[in-house]
C-alpha cells in the first residue's frame, strides 16, 4: 500500500494524487484496501452521505447510499465509524445504527439505537 497523509480535507497519496472533500476528514479507516473517510460536517449543514472509500490510486470508490428515511429527519449526518465482523458500521447524529458493504458502499441493515 502506498504511504498517505491527511491535511484537513485532503488525502495526500506519496505518489502523488490527491482526493480533496468538500469538508474536513474527522476520521479514517483502512479496510481491504481502502481508506473509508468520515467527513466532519458541520453543525448546520445538511450532508448525510459523508462516509466515502477512497483506494490507494487515489480514486474514490464509493460514497455511502442514501437513505430516503433518515433525509427526511433532517440534518442526519454519520458521526462515528467502525469495521465488526467484515462490515462497515456507521452510527449517525440521529441515533441510526447502520450497517454498510465496505465493498460497494450500501447500506445492509439500519437501527435506531438510542
Amino acid at each position: 500500500m502506498d504511504n498517505y497523509c491527511i491535511s484537513n480535507r485532503k488525502i495526500i497519496f506519496e505518489a502523488g494524487s490527491v482526493v480533496e472533500f468538500d469538508f474536513s476528514i474527522k476520521q479514517t479507516l483502512i479496510y481491504n484496501h481502502h481508506i473509508i473517510v468520515l467527513l466532519d460536517i458541520p453543525a448546520d449543514t445538511c450532508y448525510n452521505q459523508n462516509v466515502f472509500a477512497v483506494n490507494f490510486k487515489g480514486q474514490t470508490v464509493w460514497q455511502i447510499q442514501g437513505s430516503d428515511s433518515l433525509d427526511r429527519l433532517g440534518i442526519c449526518p454519520f458521526t462515528s465509524i467502525g469495521i465488526s465482523h467484515n462490515e462497515l458500521i456507521c452510527f449517525n447524529l440521529c441515533g441510526f445504527r447502520l450497517t454498510v458493504n465496505p465493498a460497494t458502499g450500501h447500506v445492509t441493515s439500519q437501527v435506531f439505537n438510542r
